[in-house]
């Protein structure tokens, strides 16, 4: 029953995310930049669904396979418009579900002492690459940095970091040391800064969890 209710509340949750977005793009014509959004910062909730009821089991692995498959189809059709964007010189909405599956495969196949990094790095890249663009783009105080990337986003997704490890440890009881959550915070800031082309949405999640899991064994 648990895995019935996983894949139900989990597609249900995700295509909420993605209709609401389409139908606030193409109803009242909300900017593409905040439907994005509410797609990238909802979508990493879903690992507490998907957590809960799959655990590291094989069913952790579907739907993030399932959306690598979805999300390349609407990024070559335009099918959930409210996620993409008319430039298609980036594939961030497929590598989102890609670094997902990664992810879910080494919690299955390798060590499910991984789930927990997971769910952090995943909530980090949602989070803080999510609210970036949007502190970004305060002028006040602001610099400008690499690739059309600023002063205030960087320090967002450093800030923002650092709280979702400190609310995770806390909420899961994991003695994660201030050392560890800061290494961790910059890292994920380093990652999202060099990252281009939507590469961040892999090399922020699998680099913070590793990091992160790395920690915990050592």
């Amino acid at each position: 029953m648990d895995i019935f209710l996983g894949y139900l509340f989990t597609y249900l949750y995700v295509f909420l995310l993605l209709g609401v977005s389409t139908f606030l793009k193409s109803k009242y014509k909300v900017e593409g930049e905040v439907t994005r959004k509410i797609v990238h910062i909802g979508c990493g909730f879903s690992w507490f669904i998907m957590s809960r009821f799959f655990g590291a089991t094989i069913h952790l692995l579907i739907p993030p396979l399932t959306f690598v498959a979805l999300n390349y189809i609407s990024y070559k059709k335009d099918t959930f418009s409210g996620m993409e964007r008319s430039d298609k010189s980036s594939m961030g909405t497929v590598f989102y579900p890609v670094s997902m599956a990664i992810l879910s495969g080494y919690v299955v196949f390798v060590d499910d002492k991984m789930l927990l990094p997971y769910g952090v790095a995943l909530l980090c890249l949602s989070l803080g690459d999510g609210l970036a663009p949007i502190f970004g783009k305060i002028q006040k105080g602001n610099l400008p940095l690499i690739d059309g990337k600023t002063l205030w986003g960087t320090l967002t997704v450093l800030a923002t970091s650092f709280l979702v490890i400190l609310a995770m440890s806390l909420l899961y009881s994991v003695d994660y040391t201030i050392r560890d959550m800061a290494l961790a915070a910059v890292f994920a800031c380093v990652l999202e800064l060099f990252g281009k082309r939507g590469f961040d949405n892999i090399f922020i999640p699998l680099g913070v969890a590793f990091l992160l899991y790395a920690t915990a064994i050592l």
